[in-house]
């Protein structure tokens, strides 16, 4: 089957442009066109649905940004209430220690209350090679997550004898 051309003179004002039409490919060939060049108005079906779908992945692309960003919100907001636990328990030790002329050698753990979710402390006091002092280690972390957040001091041993 050979396809047919036709020539199309389009007239406006002083200037001459020709067109052709393929005969056999079907109108949307001459419809794309003539949009091209400005023939016709109106959008034709295949730009709108070419349209949705460069819409379509560029959407999809900030979706998956927007879900990797809630996940990082989330990871920090764990981070930020892990140290600020971790802090306040290490300043109740140390209060502790003060009042009490040091600490004992051992563990010990718990729970914080739940204002700010399940978060577990463990607390491990050992002998340090400095004389007079205890190397105390907290351990705060959130009850079924791998993260753990550690922060470690030397504290007056309470057993120790000054002389």
């Amino acid at each position: 089957m050979a396809l047919k051309e036709q020539k199309m003179i389009l007239r406006t004002g002083n200037s001459t442009r020709h067109h052709s039409k393929v005969f056999g490919l079907g109108s949307w060939v001459y419809s794309l066109r003539s949009s091209v060049y400005g023939l016709n108005k109106g959008v034709t079906f295949f730009e709108i649905l070419l349209t949705v779908v460069v819409l379509s992945v560029g959407m999809v692309g900030v979706l998956r940004v927007y879900a990797a960003s809630l996940s990082i919100l989330e990871v920090v907001g764990d981070t930020i209430n892990s140290l600020v636990l971790t802090q306040e328990k290490m300043a109740d030790s140390e209060q502790t220690a003060l009042e009490e002329g040091g600490i004992s050698i051992g563990t010990s753990s718990g729970q914080f209350n739940k204002r700010l979710g399940d978060y577990i402390w463990e607390s491990n006091a050992t002998a340090s090679a400095i004389a007079g002092l205890d190397a105390l280690t907290f351990t705060v972390y959130r009850a079924g997550s791998s993260r753990r957040f550690q922060l470690a001091t030397y504290i007056e041993d309470k057993n120790d004898e000054l002389p």
